[in-house]
């Protein structure tokens, strides 16, 4: 096995702990794993796609529809382990409703454990934008996928 394929199944395992452990505990109502999981993919993000996330709580606690944010690509990222078309209709209306399409474009829903397809929901525009449920919602399986396919986390791990 190369040092490559071995760097994912690695991932893969650590992401496939991540989302047992986020379910086991959620089902136990012990939500302090999801707050500890924005730090951890603020930082996965930004090593796999070269983002600059900053944490959104660090400052002010609960901060409506996002946990993480970065100014400069214009994203804001709700991390979360519900995979509910209402948290994601909440998420919207919540991003509306705080104006933030004025300073970010584009809002991810990432979803820790595994997301639902919604074939048949509609969701609002976030600002004049279409909310992309095929895009705009991403689970573990996608990050796995783009990992797969990044070489900038594989050259800033082993460079």
């Amino acid at each position: 096995m190369t040092q490559r394929e071995n760097s994912l199944q690695t991932i893969t395992n650590w992401l496939n702990f991540l989302r047992v452990q986020v379910d086991l505990r959620n089902a136990l109502n012990l939500q302090d794993i999801n707050v500890v999981a924005e730090n951890f993919f603020r930082d996965f993000l930004n090593l796999l796609y070269g983002y600059n996330l900053k944490n959104a709580n660090r400052d002010k606690q609960n901060t409506p529809a996002i946990d993480l944010f970065d100014d400069k690509e214009g994203i804001v990222i709700q991390v979360t382990s519900d995979n509910s078309s209402d948290k994601v209709h909440k998420t919207i209306n919540g991003f509306n409703e705080g104006l933030l399409y004025n300073s970010y474009k584009r809002l991810i829903m990432l979803i820790i454990t595994t997301k639902q397809e919604f074939p048949k929901t509609k969701f609002k525009n976030v600002g004049n934008q279409l909310f992309n449920k095929e895009h705009d919602i991403i689970d573990l399986t996608s990050l796995l996928k783009d990992t797969e396919l990044s070489a900038l986390w594989y050259k800033s791990i082993f460079d």
